[in-house]
């Protein structure tokens, strides 16, 4: 702050600390479920790697002996990568919906511990500031998918062009 700038102060009426409150309330609310999510999206991927391994591994178990020396086929090499693909993609999305729902939680609990009771300052701030970070983020994320998609889309024009021009 410059010397001779007055400090601002900002007022919050009783009606606008009490919907901050609402709000808060569900933000903490919607935080806990994508967190749950984030959780559950990330057990599926686990899961889905397990048994896509599983599958894969369930015909070397009827084969004899004299057979496992055998290389792979080219299904049970796409199987393997399969299960690693699910695996990555469950993490990544995961990882993708706990951000949100971590600082929507967190925006939650402090402005709810700012409007409770005596006005928290600081809590009020850090609340705002989280909120910030999660338009951010969501924000850079949905810059970040609309060029893969533009990226996607010229890919595929291309292809399209590609096997028009074989034909």
């Amino acid at each position: 702050m410059e010397q001779g700038t007055p400090a601002l102060v900002t007022v919050i009426t009783p009606a606008d600390a009490e919907e901050l409150r609402k709000g808060a309330r569900w933000a903490r609310f919607l935080g806990v479920v994508g967190m749950v999510f984030a959780g559950l999206m990330l057990l599926m991927g686990v899961f889905f790697g397990s048994l896509m391994r599983w599958v894969m591994n369930m015909p070397m178990a009827s084969m004899s002996p004299e057979a496992m020396d055998l290389p792979p086929s080219g299904m049970e090499t796409m199987l393997g990568a399969m299960s690693i693909a699910y695996l990555l993609l469950f993490v990544l999305g995961a990882v993708l919906y706990f951000i949100p729902a971590w600082l929507l939680y967190q925006h939650g609990s402090r402005m709810r511990s700012a409007l409770q009771g005596a006005f928290d300052g600081m809590a009020f701030h850090q609340g705002v500031v989280a909120l910030r970070k999660l338009f951010s983020f969501m924000g850079i994320l949905t810059l970040v998918l609309l060029c893969l998609y533009g990226l996607f889309f010229a890919v595929g024009m291309l292809a399209a062009l590609a096997a028009s021009m074989a034909n």
